[in-house]
């Protein structure tokens, strides 16, 4: 997978996405998110920290802002967005950004 999206011009071509066809980017982006949320998921059903890279992160979760509006439709692949405050980690905020329930963390 890393040497398929380092070849030259792979974020450029066009692929299939879930809502249509688009720029390859977006897949890395929607795989990106899905790898962090879900290693969150997984960190925090075995009572671990979730340590990703605080850049990465808020790329992951700038990229989701600008695509999901917080309140979703019933077909969207994620739930509403939950409540959480500004200075939480970045890796609970696209958490929550991603409809995860993570008011538990933070007590």
């Amino acid at each position: 997978m890393l040497t398929a999206w380092a070849e030259p011009g792979a974020l450029d071509r066009e692929i299939g996405l879930p809502v249509g066809r688009g720029r390859a980017e977006a897949a890395l982006y929607i795989h990106l998110g899905e790898t962090l949320v879900h290693g969150w998921d997984l960190a925090v059903s075995t009572g671990r920290s979730a340590i990703f890279d605080t850049d990465v992160v808020e790329a992951s979760l700038g990229q989701f802002r600008s695509w999901l509006p917080a309140t979703r439709s019933g077909q969207a692949p994620f739930s509403d967005a939950t409540s959480i405050p500004d200075d939480a980690d970045a890796i609970d905020r696209l958490a929550a950004y991603l409809g995860r329930d993570v008011s538990f963390r933070r007590h």
